[in-house]
């Protein structure tokens, strides 16, 4: 069926009127409603500078095309602004369409999504679902080929990607334009170039196609070009007169300046003026505030003028008033300062009188520095008998200056000791080992490159040590009147350990006996105790001796009876100590205890159960754990299905949904379970026990529980009658 008129003219309303891209039909999206912009307008940054070289086949290589087939083909994203399925977007603009050749005309294929490599070959184009320009079934396509959008323009949509179908996508082939965008007509133009004329323009570059031609910039009347910036020129400009600030202007040669302001006579019209020059003036006197470059050619300066910096100051001598001259600028200086037209006053002898900073020898009284005092070199000694330090914090081992480390030097920090054996000189050392991350005390070591080599360690002598001495080894309790220990004590028959504090991880071997007040050992954990054998229990006399005894075994013993309607006792074949360890259910109901009573072996109803009714009686006698079983439970919240372990108990939760427990797989006598409702929903969502090949109150058949606030327990008993229920 063809696109109808309605279609058309809705798509030319969205098109013309709206500038947008038609992706419904009119009814499900008005014009203001459509997203996707589809303008009519030659826009400048939409112009194709290179169409022209399109070629008019797509099979036609060429640089401004990019071609979308086989394994480029393109997946398109469902529009889901549009109705569920009807318009797909290649994310991509600028396709070219048949009014270049009939050929670009694209090639719609339906396909699995997320179809990527060289499967799309095989699957997209030769496998997919082509549906044909004219559509199947009124299932017509329309291709904006500026917006890349694809849109089921006919009635229906293909059957394949019907609405609510999901894991299928629209593919695409064609081609797009890929060349230069944007206003100019170079063939290498893109958006950040074009080509005006004979002028190539790239980025802020304004060059000449033409080879050693001019760009002339070229006022109308008497208007001037004005440059804000500065202009730097490479080569050489030329005008008829420059005007501004000209003090960078290099090169100039004096027969280019005319008038009355040639350097001849220019003293004559320069009130104050500065020179800068990277060659030498050679003049005869030269007046000036101040001088700056290269002053080590002048000569005859009298010292009274000089301040500041003065290098090379060997011809001292030349200044005739030197104590004016400040030597922390002198470099170059003579080794003493005497007999270079310096008196007597200020020799040697006595200079630190008169001087702020000198480099060189100093001998005599006393030297007081006021300021900081910074050493170079390699090897510094004081020869003092007495060396003392204000300062209370003493570094050593940072960077040049006090800077901070920042790497990883390998030396070792510390202070290196000398001393004499009796037979020879040794080092000893005190201080950080960088190696093993640790302080070190070395009575006997060797020093490479900064690097101390422990040929033996020294002893420490204090009165206490304090902190964490875990590592401690073969540290001997002879005389400890309190051992306070995290690790091992070790006492050479030492019965006076007065005071424990906290021990922990004690090992001991032998006997351990507390005399004297009681023994508290708080919350114990990990406590091994030799003696006795597997599954045994420590029992007490009541006068405070323990001794190991042997559980007995739990047995279950199962009686049954056929009721005539009329008796309302039974005789058991066992004598139950209370009703507390008998289990009665009567036609597999259990019987609460409270509806009959024990007298020896002899089992008395309130009432008597009904005619031919089955009962069954179940008294269990011994402590448990030699079958199996196990009074202690472990508990688990299980909030899905499960299957369970013996002696464990279950709070199951169904207010999800129904739940199945599964009974373990095999099962011995004496094994418990328990089971209770969590969220109290056994009713609303019911929990069935799975008995797991077991019988349950001997019936092979699995345990359905639909009442709210169930709480029941489960122990086995053998094969014949499997899991008794205890209670419900």
């Amino acid at each position: 069926m063809a696109i109808s008129d309605t279609q058309k003219v809705d798509y030319l309303w969205k098109k013309i009127a709206y500038g947008k891209t038609k992706t419904d039909s009119g009814t499900n999206k008005q014009g203001f409603e459509e997203s996707i912009s589809s303008p009519l307008l030659i826009r400048g940054d939409k112009i194709w500078q290179q169409s022209g070289s399109i070629p008019g086949s797509i099979a036609t290589a060429s640089a401004v095309v990019t071609v979308y087939s086989g394994t480029t083909t393109v997946e398109c994203t469902e529009d889901l602004t549009a109705a569920d399925n009807r318009t797909w977007k290649t994310n991509y603009t600028d396709w070219i369409s048949p009014e270049f050749g009939a050929d670009y005309i694209i090639s719609v294929y339906i396909a699995n999504s997320g179809i990527t490599g060289s499967n799309k070959t095989t699957q997209v184009t030769i496998a997919g679902n082509k549906i044909s320009a004219g559509g199947l079934n009124d299932d017509q396509w329309y291709f904006d080929y500026q917006s890349g959008v694809l849109h089921f323009i006919g009635t229906n949509i293909p059957t394949a990607i019907t609405t609510n179908v999901t894991g299928k996508s629209i593919y695409i082939t064609g081609a797009r334009y890929t060349g230069g965008i944007g206003f100019g007509t170079s063939s290498t133009t893109t958006s950040t170039t074009a080509t005006l004329g004979n002028l190539y323009i790239s980025s802020n570059t304004i060059s000449s196609l033409d080879t050693n031609a001019n760009i002339n910039l070229s006022p109308n009347g008497t208007g001037n070009v004005v440059i804000s910036g500065n202009v730097n020129a490479g080569n050489v400009v030329t005008a008829n007169y420059f005007s501004g600030d000209g003090r960078l202007l290099t090169n100039i040669p004096a027969s280019s300046i005319t008038g009355a302001y040639s350097n001849t006579n220019a003293s004559a019209y320069l009130t104050t003026a500065t020179f800068s020059t990277s060659g030498n003036i050679t003049a005869n006197i030269i007046t000036a505030n101040t001088f700056s470059g290269n002053g080590s050619s002048i000569t005859y300066i009298a010292g009274g003028n000089v301040s500041g910096n003065v290098t090379s100051a060997v011809q001292s001598h030349y200044a005739n008033i030197a104590n004016l001259v400040t030597w922390a600028n002198v470099s170059s200086t003579p080794t003493t300062i005497s007999g270079y037209g310096i008196t007597d006053s200020y020799s040697n002898t006595n200079a630190g009188a008169y001087l702020t900073s000198y480099t060189g020898n100093i001998s005599g009284g006393n030297l007081t520095l006021s300021g900081n005092l910074i050493v170079g070199g390699t090897t510094t000694r004081v020869n003092s008998t007495v060396t003392t330090l204000v300062d209370p914090i003493f570094e050593i081992g940072g960077d040049a200056n006090g800077a901070t480390l920042s790497t990883d030097d390998n030396k070792d920090r510390g202070l290196l000791l000398h001393y004499y054996s009796g037979s020879s000189a040794v080092d000893a050392f005190i201080g950080w080992d960088d190696s093993n991350v640790e302080f070190g005390i070395g009575s006997n070591v060797s020093l490479t490159s900064e690097v101390v080599t422990w040929n033996s360690y020294g002893n420490v002598r204090a009165s206490y040590f304090i902190g964490n001495g875990s590592q401690l080894t073969g540290v001997a309790a002879t005389s400890a009147t309190s051992a306070i220990s995290a690790g091992t004590v070790t006492a050479n028959a030492q019965p006076n350990i007065t005071s424990t504090g906290t021990l922990t991880s004690l090992s001991v071997s032998g006997n351990v006996d507390f005399y004297g007040a009681n023994v508290s050992l708080g919350n114990v954990s990990n406590l091994h105790i030799t003696g006795g054998s597997n599954g045994y229990f420590l029992t007490t006399d009541g006068s405070g001796s323990l001794s190991w005894a042997a559980q007995t075994a739990l047995t279950a013993t199962v009686d049954e009876f056929t009721a005539n309607g009329t008796y309302t006792t039974f005789t058991l074949s066992t004598t139950p100590s209370s009703e507390n360890v008998t289990m009665v259910a009567v036609q597999g109901v259990l019987q609460p205890k409270s509806s009959y009573s024990l007298m020896g072996p002899q089992l008395t109803f309130d009432a008597a159960p009904p005619n031919t009714a089955f009962i069954e009686v179940t008294t269990f006698s011994g402590t448990g754990g030699a079958g199996g079983g196990s009074s202690a439970l472990t508990w688990n919240i299980a909030s899905s299905n499960a299957t369970m372990v013996a002696n464990n108990g279950y709070f199951v939760d169904t207010s999800g949904g129904a739940k199945t427990m599964t009974l373990p797989t095999s099962a011995t006598l004496g094994d418990t379970i328990r089971i209770n409702d969590l969220a109290g929903s056994f009713a609303t969502n019911n929990l069935t026990v799975a008995r797991n090949g077991h019988k349950i109150q001997g019936i092979a058949d699995n345990l359905l529980v639909d009442a709210d606030q169930s709480s029941f327990g489960l122990v086995y008993s053998n094969s014949t009658y499997g899991w008794k229920v205890l209670e419900l």
